[in-house]
């Protein structure tokens, strides 16, 4: 147990094709929901109320992506194991809430321009003082307020971090008009 942070790329996609096959799969979701239903529910009323209410949501969904002829595709972007640091750091320098377990929160590409940007500065600092150590912990402390000198991780996860974002950041498929990107977290 633990906290799980990500950064998905909520990849919009228009071709009437793959909107089909996601349409197919729902239909596919909605028969077995229906078949569990019907399972699980000894009353008749109840059983056609619910399996009524579940239609009804289910057409009301698909109507919207034949409507709109788009749907959305999760691609996972970044992840942090128990990065508490980088938590913080969105809770600070984001409208991210504090206590938003299971949220997914729009982020912007400033917003992890600034997160590359700051990991750089702590990055270039801890290279510079590693063998003397003065400073180092109240510096990082300034972008990442939940750092405590403990090991090396919280480094690998910086150059990750930078490495990660940077490729992403400076793809044309991760523009904004090609869809979003969220953060997550799970604990």
């Amino acid at each position: 147990m633990g906290l799980d942070q990500y950064i998905y790329f909520k990849r919009k996609i228009t071709d009437p094709i793959k909107v089909s096959m996601s349409i197919a799969e729902d239909i596919k979701e909605l028969i077995e929901f229906k078949k569990e239903l019907i399972d699980s529910v000894e009353d008749d009323a109840t059983r056609g109320f619910r399996a009524e209410k579940a239609l009804n949501d289910f057409i009301e969904m698909t109507g919207k992506k034949v409507e709109t002829c788009s749907m959305v595709k999760d691609e996972e972007v970044m992840y942090w194991r128990k990065g508490y640091e980088f938590q913080r750091w969105f809770i600070n320098n984001t409208s991210y809430p504090y206590d938003a377990n299971l949220y997914e929160h729009p982020i912007t590409r400033e917003d992890l321009e600034q997160l590359v940007d700051n990991c750089k500065e702590v990055s270039n600092v801890y290279a510079d003082v590693v063998d003397n150590k003065l400073g180092v912990t109240e510096f990082i402390q300034n972008y990442f307020p939940n750092y405590r000198e403990r090991d090396l991780g919280f480094f690998i996860d910086v150059q990750r971090t930078i490495e990660t974002l940077e490729s992403v950041l400076g793809d044309e498929n991760y523009s904004a008009d090609k869809g979003e990107f969220v953060y997550y977290e799970w604990w």
